[in-house]
């Protein structure tokens, strides 16, 4: 930026500067590209050799705002009830608490794995926001990148890379990103969370899909189907059982005054154990 009076003594603007990056965890380099200037210039404003011109001020105003204001949106509102599965839910737990900054959720389409994921973030999730990326309706591998400009709000910027400004509003907050339905763009999705691990500090991914990326570090995590009783056990065990329990369920939410009784459970057993054994 132009403008910049030698430096003569410390710098208020500076001085809050280097504050706001220290909290923020981001190098002189990502403010640098934050702000549209060089790693020199912000070093120098650090550093009280240069003090910030009046436009440049405005700048880092602007960016303390995106700073305190940015964030993701809630998650999306499930529309029935989620059933069982405390034993997955409590292993994923455990690796959203775990130091690893890549999962990746597999399994069959129809398992479950966005809805226990998304279970799993509600229940167990740490501070950091969470933002959801809905890959199912992106058709073209280059609107990939668009999805996730358009999932953290952001608006074209003339001369500026829409790359670029994924990575920076990355930078700005930290979030969990996570990137829901991804085999058909796999590739692409690949490639682009190899990048911003390695240049977003501190990011981390839970990707859905039915295939590995295949990405260094990755962890891969497959969604077990729903274990279901022999029909010929007893009752309350086939009633107990995760399977039957979510097909009682979406029975009675979609069957006013439904009730299960020892043949209907007996049947929802032997239709889920064809189910499991498709």
């Amino acid at each position: 930026m132009n403008g910049e009076a030698p430096g003569n003594g410390a710098d208020p603007a500076g001085d809050r500067l280097r504050e706001l990056r220290a909290r923020l965890e981001l190098s002189q380099e990502q403010l640098a590209r934050i702000l549209g200037v060089s790693f020199a210039t912000v070093n120098r404003w650090e550093t009280g050799r240069t003090r910030m011109s009046a436009r440049a001020q405005r700048a880092l105003a602007e960016f303390e705002a995106r700073a305190a204001g940015d964030g993701a949106g809630p998650l999306p509102i499930p529309h029935s009830s989620f059933v069982g599965r405390e034993a997955e839910l409590g292993q994923l737990f455990s690796l959203l608490r775990g130091r690893s900054r890549l999962i990746t959720v597999t399994g069959p389409g129809g398992v479950g794995k966005t809805r226990l994921t998304l279970e799993a973030i509600r229940r167990f999730a740490g501070p950091d926001p969470v933002l959801v990326i809905p890959l199912e309706p992106v058709r073209h591998p280059r609107s990939v990148l668009p999805a996730v400009a358009s999932g953290l709000r952001l608006r074209d910027q003339p001369g500026r890379e829409v790359l670029e400004s994924v990575e920076a509003a990355l930078a700005i907050s930290r979030r969990l990103l996570v990137l829901d339905g991804a085999e058909h763009l796999r590739d692409e999705v690949a490639a682009l969370v190899s990048h911003l691990l390695i240049v977003v500090p501190g990011q981390r991914v839970v990707v859905t899909s039915r295939a590995v990326l295949g990405v260094p570090g990755e962890l891969c995590w497959p969604v077990p189907p729903m274990a279901c009783p022999s029909p010929a056990a007893p009752v309350a065990d086939i009633a107990a059982s995760d399977a039957v329990r979510l097909f009682m369920a979406r029975a009675e939410e979609r069957l006013p005054g439904f009730a299960g009784d020892d043949a209907g459970d007996r049947a929802a057993g032997r239709l889920g154990g064809h189910l499991v054994a498709a």
